[in-house]
């Protein structure tokens, strides 16, 4: 699994996921995080979580196949197309959601890359 997450000081983080394919796919698939939308009642990025994340946080992520952002032209779809899911709901508590092709294994090592590089500050 190779993982690239970047972040400027104006943007959001940009999270972008590649896992090695399986069984007789002979293509890797590629994830990319969906963007939050800034509002300008709450002057802040905002991206809905449904439930799935009851507290704001650096941390918060949601992956969606690399191919399906380009279909779309937009990295601001809806809820329905996401694989991913890291959601901040207490201090040290988070929720995390996946779907195929993430085994256990890719979304236990993903969701401990994108908490523990928040607490370092390397994101």
């Amino acid at each position: 699994m190779q993982v690239l997450i970047r972040r400027s000081r104006i943007r959001p983080r940009s999270v972008r996921v590649k896992i090695p394919a399986q069984g007789q796919s002979p293509h890797a698939s590629e994830f990319v995080n969906l963007e939050p939308r800034w509002d300008d009642v709450l002057k802040h990025y905002v991206l809905k979580y449904h439930g799935r994340a009851t507290r704001a946080s650096v941390k918060n992520v949601q992956l969606q196949p690399a191919d399906r952002a380009v279909a779309n032209g937009t990295r601001h779809p809806s809820f329905d197309g996401v694989a991913f899911l890291v959601g901040k709901v207490g201090d040290d508590r988070f929720n995390v959601d996946f779907m195929s092709p993430f085994s256990f294994l890719h979304a236990f090592a993903l969701s401990l890359i994108i908490v523990d590089s928040a607490y370092f500050g390397c994101i």
